[in-house]
């Protein structure tokens, strides 16, 4: 397990080179000291030598006497290469420095019997006695066997161990970096952060960055495009903070950020949001797309705003989500007198609560037929009474609404509550019964129990599945398929209720899904409305739509619809139906079970006959 690396040589100076060294001297003078030598050479083996000298460069050779340095090194090439032992712990007649005298040399071995070097040491021809110095020197050599053997294994062991921290790092390294963009991770930015803010160096910030429509640029020009422009941004990033802050893509498209501030902290993180804005916008320029290279920023500051990471870390979130909904690209530092209410974490517990006491309530807007206005069918709409900021529209907590518990529970409180307040307003009308509209997300699609769920909900307030009409998003169609989603859908439709397809041509899914999934109705979406009277080009669109839905058998609903005018060139597109303010805003259940009290609807009931108006 030797690392050759020249990494592991010497980080403590020469540790490794001076320990064998003092062994190979101490081996060798040892010898000497106890004999009557006259010099002493201690040689290493050449794949000991080799072996130590790829991890230890400062190694030496050889200790002691340059004379007998070339002997040894003979003798050690032939003892480290096991072939001959035949003159270890002899002595043999030389000439050293034009002097007569003996040379006595001993093959070093391990316990294995590898040979480890050689122990040469030489006499003077006088002081030389066979008997006497060999059995000496036969023992001293002995003992730097010893000595030797021990020192290379604690070499060899220290050697291990750091190669084994080594890799360790580059292992710690590898998981907490983020392999596209060499930034920290997700799970390594959080501890990071922690720890700086377990120091209390002083005043910092918490920036979260989101690229502008990543996943659509993404879809249009490739997975591969979208990778080069995600290393643009970590590049832009890297080269325009300071070397302490700390930085993360935390997500696909989503970076943070931990900088120090200085005393005028405000001033600063303004000034640096827009500068990291601008170098991403120079620093994506040559991919050659002017479609890209902006970005949204969100800030908390510690310790102003929170002096825990977690919630930092949501107020970032939070004045992101403002960001965003301001309009995107530009930068939000956060405010709490406005942006308490794109907090996820609070927004959460406060819906969770107003759930709970009841302050989620159905209101429905009325969608009529365009060529008489007459009333065809209600659109169920979520409204919270937010006991401080008043009624407020999903678009004020959709962010919360990613939980799909909350989700979930929310859909199934409006649910109930639009099924109570339509029997009431069936059992005073006459002629046929209008449809019902909700809306069900992802997480309620994706849930394989949500279809007896709603067949408990209509057996309970005796409505008909032919009455009901599930709207869901192209976005909520992205899914394979034959995945849960669609099979949800299939058996609802198979139940009887019709699919509406929401805000058509606004999500990432389109055409592809006006074929093999199970849809009857497409509700084009306001924006094109809007924009209706704006050109020929404008109406084309709205056109082509009406044109898909008639040949693929489709009803066409138009929504926000605001004037005559808007109106009038729907009727003559070809559009069945729409809602919106022109025809009626949306109201409660209490104001609806009003108007349908007053004189003048009718409807009629499917064949069991009107439900109980009893609730």
């Amino acid at each position: 397990m030797i690392n050759s690396s020249t990494d592991l040589a010497n980080d403590e100076g020469g540790i490794f080179a001076s320990d064998i060294e003092q062994v190979m001297v101490a081996a060798g003078s040892a010898a000497a000291v106890a004999t009557r030598a006259r010099s002493y050479c201690l040689r290493l083996s050449p794949w000991l030598y080799s072996t130590l000298a790829s991890a230890v460069p400062s190694l030496p050779e050889y200790v002691g006497s340059s004379d007998l340095a070339g002997i040894a090194e003979q003798y050690a090439e032939i003892c480290g290469s096991g072939t001959s032992d035949a003159i270890s712990g002899t002595a043999f007649r030389t000439t050293l420095g034009g002097r007569e005298g003996r040379v006595f040399q001993w093959c070093l071995r391990d316990q294995s019997g590898r040979g480890l070097g050689v122990l040469a040491l030489s006499y003077s021809e006088e002081g030389w006695n066979d008997v006497a110095e060999t059995e000496a020197c036969q023992w001293l050599c002995r003992s730097a066997e010893i000595m030797l053997e021990s020192s290379y294994a604690k070499i060899f062991l220290e050697i291990d161990h750091l190669a084994l921290q080594k890799r360790a790092l580059q292992l710690l390294e590898i998981s907490e970096t983020d392999r596209l963009t060499g930034l920290m991770n997700a799970v390594a930015f959080e501890e990071k952060v922690r720890e700086r803010l377990a120091d209390r160096r002083g005043p910092a910030a918490l920036m979260l960055l989101d690229i502008d429509h990543f996943k659509s640029i993404n879809d249009l020009f490739g997975h591969q495009f979208g990778d080069d422009y995600l290393k643009c941004v970590s590049r832009a990033l890297k080269h325009n903070l300071p070397d302490t802050a700390i930085t993360g893509r935390i997500g696909g498209d989503e970076f943070a950020i931990f900088v120090e501030l200085p005393t005028r902290g405000r001033a600063y993180i303004d000034t640096l949001m827009s500068r990291l804005r601008a170098s991403v916008l120079r620093a994506t320029a040559p991919l050659g797309k002017p479609e890209i290279g902006r970005v949204s920023l969100g800030a908390s500051l510690y310790p102003q705003h929170s002096e825990d990471f977690r919630t930092l870390f949501e107020l970032a979130d939070a004045s992101l989500y403002a960001t965003k909904r301001s309009g995107r690209s530009a930068q939000t530092l956060f405010d709490p007198d406005v942006h308490d209410r794109f907090n996820t974490r609070e927004m959460s517990r406060q819906l969770a609560q107003a759930i709970a006491r009841d302050e989620i309530k159905s209101w429905f807007q009325p969608i009529v037929r365009l060529s008489d206005s007459e009333v065809v069918g209600y659109e169920v709409l979520a409204r919270w009474h937010h006991p401080e900021r008043g009624l407020m529209t999903p678009d004020a907590f959709d962010s919360v609404l990613k939980d799909y518990r909350l989700a979930e529970r929310m859909t199934q409180r409006i649910v109930a509550k639009a099924l109570k307040a339509y029997r009431k307003v069936a059992a005073s009308g006459e002629g046929r019964l209008p449809t019902l509209s909700i809306n069900l997300t992802s997480f309620d699609l994706r849930n394989p129990e949500v279809v007896f769920d709603l067949q408990n909900a209509l057996s309970d307030h005796g409505f008909a599945w032919s009455n009901l009409i599930i709207e869901v998003t192209e976005n909520t169609m992205l899914g394979a398929p034959d995945g849960q989603i669609f099979r949800t859908l299939h058996e609802l439709r198979a139940r009887g209720a019709r699919v509406a397809l929401d805000d058509f041509g606004t999500g990432y899914g389109g055409l592809q899904h006006l074929s093999g999934w199970p849809i009857d109705i497409l509700k084009i979406d306001r924006s094109f409305v809007a924009r209706l009277q704006n050109g020929p080009t404008d109406a084309a669109v709205v056109e082509a739509i009406v044109a898909i839905a008639e040949r693929a058998g489709f009803a066409t609903v138009a929504e926000g619809i605001e004037t005559e005018a808007q109106r009038d060139l729907l009727i003559e597109i070809g559009c069945g139906q729409g809602q919106g303010y022109l025809f009626g805003k949306p109201v409660s259940a209490e104001v609806l079970i009003e108007q349908s009290i007053a004189p003048g609807p009718s409807w009629d009931y499917p064949e069991s006959g009107p439900p109980s108006a009893t609730s």
